[in-house]
């Protein structure tokens, strides 16, 4: 009997000293707790873009003109980089930007609001030209054209919206997290979406004396692709590459603020970008996937 006392003591006291020396299980750091393409998840990114134009035609209307030019050239108009112009308070809306804030509504699915100022310069060069130029508007130009060359240069014939092209768009877009680091302090996503919206402008419009600034104004309206490969930090900070391309239909550019100035033009566009930004989240309804917990 006292063996068998002993011998139930001897267990009992191995069972106790076992769950003593039990290691706790460790507490995951708090990046691991969130899972930046969960719902529940807001971003905010910002970033500096470059854009191409497919050729095009622009016309052009006002007192004493109505022409068309044929396969205008477009370029983009970036700044060139400085600190103070890239990052000062003052100066930071010169260059070409890009930036936008989302809303995971579900996993992997994000809805965003974002702005894309870009720049559109008619480059100089030899174009056609068709229509009517009076000599009130330029008298070096007047005359009547079908399809007949002209030199363009700067200082005597220029458009553009250097002010802004602005793309003023709403995005619905897939992401997807293909890998992630298993203390979750590294991650690779990749996204794509479609996007459509407003196109802003303030346009500069210049034909021999007739030079105009015009204030901003609602041009007409646009629609593209997107896809982006994305790196996340903890959870918390990310670095992003962006590729993205449509239509933009300017149905009515006011080149001359309260006068009957305006242009016409449709183009294709394409657009890269690069951002940083920042995740925040709404606790209680983001989770982590349990392909993602380790």
């Amino acid at each position: 009997m006292k063996i068998v006392f002993f011998l139930l003591l001897f267990l009992t006291s191995g069972l106790i000293f076992s769950q003593e020396e039990a290691p706790k299980k460790k507490e995951k750091n708090r990046w691991q707790q969130r899972y930046s393409g969960g719902k529940g998840t807001f971003y905010l990114r910002y970033g500096w873009n470059r854009s191409a134009y497919t050729k095009s035609d622009i016309s052009f209307y006002g007192p004493g003109y109505s022409f068309t030019v044929h396969d205008a050239v477009g370029i983009d108009s970036p700044s060139k980089f400085s600190f103070k112009t890239y990052f000062s308070p003052k100066t930071w809306s010169i260059p070409q930007f890009s930036c936008k804030i989302g809303y995971y509504f579900a996993d992997n699915w994000v809805i965003s609001v974002g702005w894309d100022h870009m720049k559109y310069v008619l480059d100089d060069g030899r174009y056609n030209f068709t229509g009517v130029i009076d000599s009130s508007a330029y008298a070096d130009w007047a005359g009547v054209y079908d399809n007949d060359p002209l030199d363009v240069k700067y200082e005597i014939f220029h458009y553009e919206n250097t002010d802004g092209l602005n793309y003023a768009r709403v995005e619905i877009h897939r992401a997807d997290q293909w890998w992630r680091e298993k203390k979750g302090i590294v991650a690779f996503n990749t996204l794509f979406g479609f996007s459509t919206g407003m196109v802003i402008t303030r346009n500069d419009f210049g034909l021999g004396a007739l030079p105009h600034k015009n204030d901003f104004a609602v041009s007409g309206w646009g629609m593209s692709l997107h896809a982006a490969v994305r790196v996340d930090f903890i959870n918390f900070l990310f670095l992003q590459y962006n590729f993205g391309g449509g239509l933009i239909h300017l149905p009515k550019v006011n080149t001359d603020t309260g006068k009957p100035h305006y242009a016409r033009q449709v183009f294709l566009y394409g657009e890269m970008d690069f951002a940083f930004g920042a995740f925040w989240y709404i606790t209680k309804i983001n989770r982590v996937p349990a392909k993602h917990i380790r």
